[in-house]
């Protein structure tokens, strides 16, 4: 069986936990990254043009108490 780019680690109830991907989790995390420190609107030009999905934007934009700590060095 192959593995897909982008994969999930998964809980017992099917729910997804965390994306192994290294490449799109460091990219996700830059965006919570940028919306903390800049605003929202950079967010989500940013993932958008790491052609992030409209629905992980979403969800990653919208529910900060859910974040896990980032790691992502940006501008200071």
């Amino acid at each position: 069986m192959a593995m897909t780019k982008k994969s999930l680690l998964y809980d017992h109830a099917g729910m997804r936990l965390q994306r192994v991907d290294a490449r799109s989790r460091h990219i996700v995390e830059c965006g919570i990254a940028m919306q903390s420190r800049y605003n929202t609107v950079c967010a989500l030009e940013y993932l958008k043009s790491h052609n992030v999905g409209a629905a992980v934007i979403e969800r990653v934009l919208s529910h900060q108490a859910l974040h896990r700590p980032v790691f992502c060095a940006i501008g200071a």
